[in-house]
């Protein structure tokens, strides 16, 4: 004996159907109101209104959220510090003495103008300069020029060129 699937779905079809009917009338048998319903389930009808019994309506329902544990869990524990190594700090450029950074310098000449001018070589660049006081080459500079030499100053150090 073969059953179609086509009569299997009108059979659940009437068990469906028969089950929404059956819970119909016993809503409309009960009435309405949820009371009534609630009421009806009770032999002794005192009890509901006694204080013992909590009444949960759907508003109460709806306010919680059901996906919300009851019982909030400990946070997790922090993760521990992350520790950054610094990479060591670079050490400063070993200083340069004066004398060193100075011996591609040559006085060739004194200016008698006012102000005095010192006439240097620059023997690592090729180059011939006319300075006054003050003015610098690099990090060297001109601090006082005498009839017969230049005073330069450094970081500190102080060197006297000589004609």
């Amino acid at each position: 004996m073969t059953i179609s699937l086509q009569r299997i779905n009108q059979m659940i079809l009437l068990g469906c159907i028969g089950v929404f009917l059956y819970i119909l009338v016993g809503w409309v048998e009960s009435g309405n109101h949820p009371e009534q319903r609630i009421a009806s389930r009770f032999k002794n009808r005192e009890a509901i209104n006694s204080p013992n019994v909590k009444v949960i309506q759907l508003s109460d329902l709806t306010k919680r959220n059901f996906f919300h544990p009851l019982i909030a869990s400990a946070p997790p524990p922090p993760p521990p510090p992350k520790v950054v190594e610094l990479p060591p700090a670079v050490p400063p450029p070993p200083k340069i003495p004066l004398s060193q950074k100075a011996s591609t310098l040559r006085l060739v000449g004194i200016m008698n103008s006012d102000p005095l001018q010192a006439i240097i070589e620059d023997q690592e660049h090729q180059k011939t300069l006319t300075l006054t006081a003050g003015e610098s080459i690099g990090d060297i500079q001109i601090q006082k020029i005498f009839k017969d030499h230049v005073v330069l100053f450094s970081a500190d150090e102080q060197m006297e060129l000589q004609l």
